[in-house]
């Protein structure tokens, strides 16, 4: 059995995006000669070591607003998750007639079981000299045929057009969608000094990289509160942002070299596609800038994410070496703070993202006392025939002390029931849809999956949308590729359930070459090159289904691995047959799910669903611990 960790690539490069969409500094047009400095040169600190007092001096340079930058030719981040060196981001930065042009790119290259797989963001902006969007081109690339995002703003005022018009190509299949202009202004919290969102008439609607710019045309000062909206291309959503500068602090840098910097506290809401403000925090991160407003560090609580300013020689050394630093130790910290004296090496270089960060990043399963004396080996053979079984589901606390709170991340079904004990712990009981208890499964069994009753723990299942029936970038279930496979299987049969239980086998025995080594691609290229791991057998599993008029979703989460005895990240998919979502794993082929798949959530994986779908799992990663309370 072979099992993808498939938030790997989509979910880390989606939250790569949304930490490192505009973090690169700009200048002013006062800053005429400002270069990225050199490795060892000291950065502009908020105040001299020396001062003692509260309230930072004038930035250098200080200045009003400007309405043209200078260009920055280029600037160098290196990328980290989980304390794993995971990639780089690249961005140049230079001036027209126009405005503002610039081009951002963020790769990864990640070992995963063996084999490594690359992947990138591009990311082109056109703005108005104020920062203001004028165009944008978006290219993701995860290890297939590449992915389009474009939109423009329209030319008249807000009210004369209230939407931002988008597209979305993939293989020659191009989708079209409006995103709403937020109707409303955020109201200005009352600490707000700066907003440059004001009322709703006159909203700005930055570009991605409008928290940077808005920081480089006036620089945040110590206490402040400051409100913006801007666009994140990768949820394709305008945000909300709001930041907060607290204090001022003094941290080591990738070279080891340690400064004052202002720490910068942001939290932000997406826009709904309706253009209302959603009450839900979208994410949380932490920025430290100088006094001039360049960025020099982001973290992200979403899988430890951070991002670290170099200079243009030491980035070129870096991807010259291959050797990338370690993240400063909690040594170099205490050292920075003044509370530690020693020389321990605050770097450790060495050739960082060797480790395996899949198998890092999969939750090993304990088990409870009941179950003392289980191997994996015994676990999974008893538990794979199980009637159902019961998991204790904890946040793990980070270093900071900070964990998420589980409660609405892990949905109720027919087949799992989630029981909310504190917000940090949650006891999921999950049945098998498989045949009674004790009966031997078959590979080649014609098993029809047996759900449940709901016991009135969960609201009614949804039923299916436009999206679960449709064709989108990820799903190409109206190319002709996919319908002649689709049709092969079954051609008159006219009982659904029949036929989705033969398009799972299909699935399962079409891709042959069941591997590791592809990254997230398309329904389409998985029929031009059967081979790869569950993502593959997923969206094309749901290509197949759409093509035959069954609605067809994706369902994320864990499934137990005996082999390394850890629940593993995992996918598989659930059609819509007589009125109720039948979960069915094309991976296994075995016509039903076993008690062993941990959900999450699922979605129709479209275009501007994918990002929102991936984003609860890519909350929890490395921050869960699981246990088997009880098999039955």
């Amino acid at each position: 059995m072979k099992i993808h960790h498939f938030l790997l690539l989509s979910a880390i490069l989606v939250s790569l995006s949304m930490l490192l969409y505009g973090c690169a500094p700009q200048e002013s047009a006062h800053e005429k000669t400002m270069q990225v400095p050199a490795h060892n040169e000291t950065p502009t600190s908020p105040r001299p070591e020396t001062q003692t007092h509260t309230d930072p001096p004038e930035p250098t340079d200080a200045h009003t607003p400007d309405t043209a930058f200078q260009v920055l030719e280029s600037a160098g981040f290196l990328c980290y998750a989980d304390k794993m060196y995971v990639g780089t981001e690249t961005r140049k930065i230079s001036q027209s007639a126009d405005g503002l042009q610039i081009r951002d790119t963020s790769a990864l290259n990640l070992n995963r079981y063996g084999n490594s797989v690359s992947a990138s963001v591009t990311h082109e902006e056109t703005l108005k000299p104020t920062g203001e969007l004028v165009k944008f081109h978006t290219e993701v690339s995860m290890g297939g045929s590449p992915i389009l995002y474009a939109g423009e703003l329209p030319q008249e005022s807000i009210s004369a057009q209230p939407s931002l018009s988008l597209t979305v190509s993939s293989q020659g299949m191009t989708q079209k969608q409006e995103l709403v202009f937020p109707k409303v202004s955020p109201k200005v919290s009352p600490q707000a000094t700066h907003q440059t969102s004001p009322k709703s008439a006159e909203i700005k609607l930055l570009g991605a990289f409008g928290l940077e710019t808005s920081l480089l045309q006036t620089p945040i000062r110590l206490g402040e509160t400051r409100e913006l909206v801007r666009l994140n291309p990768t949820m394709l959503r305008w945000e909300f942002v709001t930041l907060h500068c607290a204090e001022l602090e003094r941290i080591p840098l990738l070279d080891g070299q340690s400064f004052p910097f202002y720490r910068v506290e942001l939290s932000s809401r997406l826009y709904e596609t309706d253009g209302t403000l959603s009450k839900t925090q979208f994410q949380k991160e932490t920025l430290w800038c100088d006094g001039k407003g360049l960025i020099w560090k982001r973290w992200s609580p979403l899988m430890e994410l951070s991002a670290w300013r170099v200079s243009a020689s030491a980035f070129a050394e870096y991807q010259k070496s291959k050797r990338f630093p370690s993240l400063p130790t909690q040594t170099a910290a205490a050292a920075a703070l003044g509370t530690d004296t020693g020389t321990a090496d605050q770097t450790a270089a060495g050739i960082a993202g060797s480790a395996d960060f899949a198998n890092t990043l999969n939750v090993p399963l304990q088990f409870a006392k009941e179950l003392t004396g289980e191997t994996a080996s015994s676990f999974s053979s008893k538990a794979a025939h199980a009637h159902e079984i019961v998991y204790l589901v904890t946040a793990k606390s980070s270093e900071t002390g900070t964990r998420p709170a589980l409660s609405g991340l892990f949905e109720s079904t027919d087949l799992q029931k989630v029981e909310t004990l504190d917000p940090f712990t949650l006891r999921i009981t999950v049945r098998s849809s498989g045949p009674a208890p004790n009966a031997p499964a078959a590979q080649n069994s014609e098993t029809v999956p047996q759900l449940n009753e709901n016991d009135g723990s969960k609201p009614a299942e949804t039923k299916p949308t436009e999206e679960d029936r449709s064709a989108n970038s990820m799903i190409q279930s109206s190319a002709p590729e996919i319908r002649v496979l689709a049709f092969s299987v079954l051609p008159e049969e006219t009982d659904p359930l029949k036929l989705g239980l033969a398009l799972e086998k299909r699935v399962w025995s079409f891709i042959q070459n069941k591997n590791y080594a592809r990254g997230f691609v398309t329904a389409l290229e998985v029929v031009q090159d059967p081979s790869g791991d569950c993502t593959e057998h997923a969206v094309l599993l749901a290509a197949l289904a759409r093509a035959r008029n069954i609605p067809a979703r994706i369902a994320q989460g864990l499934i137990f691995e005996p082999r390394s005895g850890k629940m593993a990240w995992h996918v598989w998919n659930e059609l819509y047959i007589n009125e109720m979502w039948i979960p069915l794993d094309a991976t296994i082929g075995q016509n039903h799910v076993n008690a062993l798949h941990l959900r999450i959530n699922s979605g129709s994986f479209s275009n501007a669903t994918l990002p929102q779908t991936l984003l609860p799992a890519a909350q929890l990663i490395g921050k869960l611990q699981i246990t088997a309370e009880a098999v039955r």
